[in-house]
């Protein structure tokens, strides 16, 4: 009986160092070739994994060190992604997670002049079959309980517009609450994004991935408008020379049948804001050239429209402003008087003067 024991408990001590074995040491290394294999079969800039580690007792993965791209310029990576797999998984009908924490990730989003996008073309990925599409088909059953994104790094960059586009987020915050696949199941989410020359992004809500839907309030503090300004700048000849932006707003977003958007409470500042156009506006009238210089102000809850004008025999020469001009709708208190409308200074015009006739030849006289 004695011997019987003992010959299970060494048989039991056997297992459990061969699983611990199999888990701690064989495993993660066989996994850790295997997708650097495939990141260099399939990834076009040099792309590798610094390590991978398991424990097969709490079923707990963390991969260390992926970069994508070369040394010293990497597009893609992160310090450390960890993910935590529950038992009940087996039983329960869906993969369950109970964290996943992704630390110091890191993404270049850069657009050439041509429009080619840098992170399709860091894989080689071979084409696919065409499958048709079952309307009845469901989503991979998942849970997760916590998604977690730590000190993230989003650096974007445009060459597209006249002008290159460039803003950078070194602190970015992301945290994903009770995320399911299955139906009407939402999560909450919470982020937070800064940049180092100013500028905050506040997005709290939740989600849902089956249907496709979101609510919840978006919030933009300190919005550096010159970042942005060369997509306007391209569309309408205005020079920004002074912007911040503040918004704030409620949302609604359902893709369930097409795409369907609701803002609520929308508020919006811009506050210092200037702007200038970079040349004169000019046209020629019936008999002379006239040149404006549009300024865009607010006056009395209305946008008022003033311009410069002159009438001249030579384009380009501006002569007094005129009088600023509001709508229908403007208040009388901004309305210029009777008076003032009838004695408005007008541009200046050169007199009409008779053209003198063509001189004579002389009479040569009569021949007799």
């Amino acid at each position: 009986m004695l011997k019987g024991l003992l010959r299970a408990l060494g048989a039991l001590f056997t297992a459990l160092a061969l699983y611990s074995l199999l888990g701690f040491l064989i495993l993660p290394g066989i996994a850790l070739r295997i997708a650097n294999q495939q990141l260099a079969n399939h990834a076009t800039v040099p792309a590798q994994i610094q390590r991978i580690e398991l424990n097969p007792f709490s079923l707990e993965v963390t991969v260390w060190g992926l970069n994508i791209g070369e040394p010293g310029k990497e597009q893609v990576g992160f310090e450390r992604l960890y993910a935590n797999l529950q038992i009940d998984s087996l039983w329960s009908g869906a993969l369950h997670l109970a964290d996943i924490e992704l630390d110091k990730p890191r993404t270049e989003v850069l657009f050439a002049k041509d429009g080619q996008l840098n992170l399709l073309g860091l894989f080689k990925l071979p084409p696919s079959e065409p499958t048709p599409a079952n309307p009845e088909a469901k989503p991979f059953p998942l849970r997760v309980d916590r998604i977690k994104l730590a000190t993230g790094y989003v650096h974007f960059q445009d060459l597209r517009p006249s002008e290159p586009i460039e803003f950078l987020y070194d602190t970015l915050d992301f945290e994903l609450k009770n995320l399911s696949t299955l139906p009407d199941d939402s999560a909450d989410m919470t982020l937070v994004a800064a940049g180092p020359e100013g500028g905050k992004v506040d997005w709290t809500g939740n989600f849902s991935l089956s249907p496709i839907a979101s609510e919840g309030k978006l919030k933009v503090s300190d919005g550096q408008m010159k970042f942005w300004w060369p997509y306007v700048r391209d569309a309408v000849p205005l020079v920004l020379e002074n912007g911040i932006l503040n918004l704030s707003t409620d949302y609604k977003l359902n893709l369930a049948k097409g795409t369907e958007l609701l803002l609520n409470n929308v508020a919006v500042s811009v506050a210092p804001f200037a702007i200038k156009a970079p040349m004169a506006v000019r046209w020629r009238s019936s008999n002379a050239w006239m040149s404006a210089k549009p300024r865009w102000t607010w006056l009395n809850s209305r946008w008022s429209w003033a311009r410069s004008a002159a009438r001249n025999s030579k384009p380009g020469r501006h002569a007094k402003p005129m009088a600023s001009w509001t709508g229908r709708n403007s208040s009388p208190a901004s309305r210029p008087s009777r008076r003032s409308r009838s004695n408005r200074h007008r541009p200046r015009q050169r007199p009409i003067r008779p053209n003198p006739s063509p001189r004579q030849p002389p009479n040569p006289g009569r021949c007799c």
